[in-house]
């Protein structure tokens, strides 16, 4: 998967106008995120669309945005996995593959493209627009936001967005004084640092500050940052005890829990009203690897189904895997013989390879 993606202008999701549009508006009251009355994990297939690209990903992300500032949120998350590429690059990857790692130069690169791809939703407002990068990123950052002709204001930290601070400068440019209050802070990265030094920041202005945390980091629980609100997560290996698997929600949709093989489409097993727990994502990989149903249609329903999901330390894949990795074997063996039904449409989930 090597696919670029771009906007033209007025031609985004909805238009860039609208989303303007509702970020100036800020008299919508904020209450906080949305609390659902049941977390219950219920296990039955659901008909969600997932994206099949980065392109597609930078699309769902930009609506799911779009709609919570709508209903009036303020306070966001916006997570993609580690080392995902949106401008072309290596970036090729199948969602749920327990043994796809990232490695720390493409999950830089990942995080600051998704920093981009929000900044750029916003760019009509400007140097009103803070993108908060690790030190060593922004000289990448620069560049690249120059050359896409965004306005950001660059920094290191929050605390650069005090009055009379110093920032990294514009997009690139001479570090200034910081000119006024941002109406968007985008953090990369965040952790309880961070965001304990961004709080006497965005405190005072309320409402009047939209705060984007991207890729912000895992917390231990499997929890979402408290006051910040879900607009779009696409997480593989949710769980810390299960390899494969991910999690998706694009906002306001409900979450869903899906499991994915190396070599075929991903497939929803789980949907949820509000934020599964860890508890509630153990016992839905559970049902999911004791399932044989999964692979009564044999060797092809196992590379849909639950094909690459095991259990930290157990030594051994599901008996899906097991199947579904003698499948690939046989496939390696006879190509160009394909295994799947109509694979030249399906091919890999985000890691298409003519």
């Amino acid at each position: 998967m090597t696919a670029a993606r771009s906007y033209p202008e007025g031609s985004g999701p909805k238009s860039r106008r609208d989303m303007l549009a509702i970020v100036a508006s800020m008299a919508i009251s904020y209450q906080g995120p949305v609390r659902a009355t049941q977390a219950r994990m219920i296990l039955a297939p659901q008909d969600i669309t997932i994206p099949k690209s980065p392109k597609e990903v930078a699309t769902a992300a930009s609506l799911s945005v779009q709609a919570a500032l709508g209903e009036g949120v303020r306070r966001l998350e916006v997570t993609c996995p580690d080392g995902m590429l949106f401008f072309g690059g290596v970036g090729a990857q199948n969602i749920g593959d327990p043994y796809a790692r990232a490695d720390a130069v493409t999950k830089a690169k990942g995080d600051r493209e998704l920093a981009y791809i929000v900044c750029e939703m916003f760019q009509n407002l400007g140097d009103s627009v803070a993108c908060v990068l690790p030190e060593e990123a922004i000289p990448f950052a620069e560049r690249e936001w120059r050359k896409g002709g965004l306005q950001s204001r660059l920094i290191t930290s929050p605390a650069q967005l005090r009055p009379g601070a110093v920032s990294g400068g514009f997009a690139g440019g001479a570090a200034s004084a910081v000119a006024g209050s941002p109406r968007v802070v985008v953090c990369t990265r965040a952790n309880k640092a961070m965001l304990s030094a961004l709080q006497p920041i965005i405190e005072p202005l309320g409402n009047e500050v939209v705060v984007v945390l991207v890729n912000p980091a895992r917390l231990k629980s499997g929890k979402g940052r408290s006051g910040y609100e879900a607009a779009f997560v696409l997480r593989d290996n949710p769980h810390p005890k299960w390899r494969g698997g991910f999690l998706y929600r694009p906002y306001p949709q409900r979450w869903a829990l899906g499991v994915a093989g190396a070599g075929g489409r991903p497939v929803i097993h789980g949907r949820s009203e509000a934020r599964p727990t860890l508890d509630e994502l153990e016992s839905g990989f559970t049902k999911i690897q004791d399932d044989t149903s999964l692979v009564s249609g044999g060797a092809m329903s196992a590379v849909g189904a639950a094909a690459a999901l095991e259990r930290v330390g157990a030594g051994s894949m599901t008996f899906a895997g097991e199947v579904a990795a003698a499948a690939r074997e046989e496939q390696a063996a006879t190509e160009p013989q394909e295994i799947l039904p109509g694979a030249d449409k399906i091919r890999k989930f985000f890691g298409v390879k003519d």
